[in-house]
This record gives structure tokens, sequence and C-alpha cells, in this order.
């Protein structure tokens, strides 16, 4: 994707999405490393690996239990009211995912979901994955008068939207299992403390401002060294069968018979 992006110009948000079950821990490591926001899928985690005891694990579609590295649970768009209203309660992101058969009779059909949740949540705002992960943190008002926030991934925004100038007192979990080669706070270096596998991190913000941080972890990524040639005669057909199935079967009743088939 980052050679795409080179050659192609058209920009992408580094979220993971698996085109079946999630993959290994291992997997999940490597996105780390080379400095993705997050992996959602339906179900978040890792094949080799278990559910969480902790209480906490079912309260949110996020688990960071896993390299210390976010894992989001998506949903069908059949999801009960009941389940949508708690996650809104709790100022969780709803992520819903379906596939092309769900609008075949009709393209409205995604629009009873969205008009249960507006229902719930009337300012509910509706945007992409990269922007879901960069705003997806806890926070907390402290007894002086600041915030301390909790996030979940290694590149966030924190907006002050009070009337006064505040300080955030961040928190990550952080194995440094992989090293961390700079944290930036709006481009520019930024210092950081270690403490009990958490990275923390004191910033002011001046009322009504934001600021954009981001960990960025050490690699070997070398774009020159990336192979985009389609010089794989396997990988070339299942492409040609998946276009003909996908811009030509699906075009009609009988079409779409044989692919439910």
């Amino acid at each position: 994707m980052e050679k795409f992006k080179e050659l192609i110009g058209i920009l992408y948000e580094k979220v993971m999405v698996f085109p079946h079950g999630i993959a290994l821990t291992q997997t999940i490591g490597l996105l780390k490393k080379y400095n993705f926001l997050a992996t959602v899928n339906a179900g978040n985690v890792p094949l080799d690996s278990e559910e969480s005891e902790d209480s906490m694990f079912r309260s949110r579609p996020i688990t960071t239990k896993f390299e210390k590295f976010p894992s989001l649970n998506r949903y069908y768009p059949s999801r009960m009211r009941d389940n949508i209203a708690i996650d809104l309660f709790l100022d969780n992101p709803l992520l819903f995912f379906t596939h092309h058969d769900f609008f075949e009779d009709s393209i409205d059909a995604f629009n009873k979901t969205a008009e249960i949740v507006n229902d719930i949540q009337p300012d509910v705002i509706w945007e992409s994955l990269g922007y879901i992960c960069q705003y997806f943190y806890l926070e907390k008002l402290r007894d002086d008068g600041n915030y301390d926030i909790k996030s979940f991934t290694s590149n966030f925004i924190i907006e002050n939207t009070n009337e006064r100038d505040l300080t955030y007192f961040v928190q990550k979990e952080e194995s440094f299992s992989i090293p961390i080669r700079q944290v930036t706070v709006d481009g520019d270096q930024y210092s950081y403390k270690k403490s009990d596998g958490n990275l923390l991190l004191k910033i002011s913000i001046p009322a009504g401002e934001s600021r954009h941080i981001v960990i960025d972890y050490e690699n070997e990524l070398d774009l020159s060294m990336i192979d985009i040639s389609k010089n794989d005669p396997q990988v070339n057909r299942l492409r040609k069968i998946s276009d003909f199935r996908d811009m030509t079967l699906s075009r009609s009743v009988l079409g779409r018979s044989f692919i439910r088939v």
C-alpha cells in the first residue's frame, strides 16, 4: 500500500481488515511494528489466543491485550437495538460490516440500521475507520481540573473543547518489545517516560486547540525493495475470476444465484 500511495498518490488509512478470521498474534505484532493504527474484524481475538478474563473485556469493542496493539470488533447491520444502545451509552464506536448481497434488493438496505443509531444518538458522527481510531481513547477528569487520557492507538488526536487551557496526562500500554523510534506531537519530536508497562506523556493544550500525537516504531521498511509486478499466474487467475464474479455475474438474478451456490 505504501508503494501504491507513492506511485498513484492516493492516500489510505492504515487499518487492517483481514479477509476472513483475524490472524495470529505474531501477525498482530507485525501490524504494530509497521505503524498500523488497528485491525478491525468480526472478532478481536487472534486465532491462536483466547478471550481475556478481564471483566471489562466485553464492555469495549477494542482490546490491546495482544501485542499491545488495538484490535476492534465489527458487527452485522442486523445487530439488536439494545446492543447498539449499550455501546452508544458507553461511548463505544459502532463498526458495521456486510457483503454486497446485502444491497441486492435495495441500495437503501442499511438505512434502517442508520436510523436506529441516529434515533438513539442524534449527534452521532459517521466517519472512516482511520478517524475513529485516532479519536478513540478514554478521558477522565482529574481532581486538579486537568485530564487523564488512556490511548489505545499509536496515532491519535486530543482536542481541548473546554474554554480554558488544560494539561493532558496520556497513558498508553506498551511492552516495549518493539523499539520506539520517536514520539511526535504535531510533527515535532516530544519526550516521554516509561513506567510499569506504560508510555507516559504530559501535553498542555490551549483552549479550543488540538494536538496530534504519533508513536513511531522502528522497522526496516524499504519501498525500493518491494516487488509490485503482477507475475504470479495463480494470483492473476484468481483476480480475474473474482472480478468476473463481482462485476459481471452479480448484475443478474441468475448470476447472483450461481454465486450463492
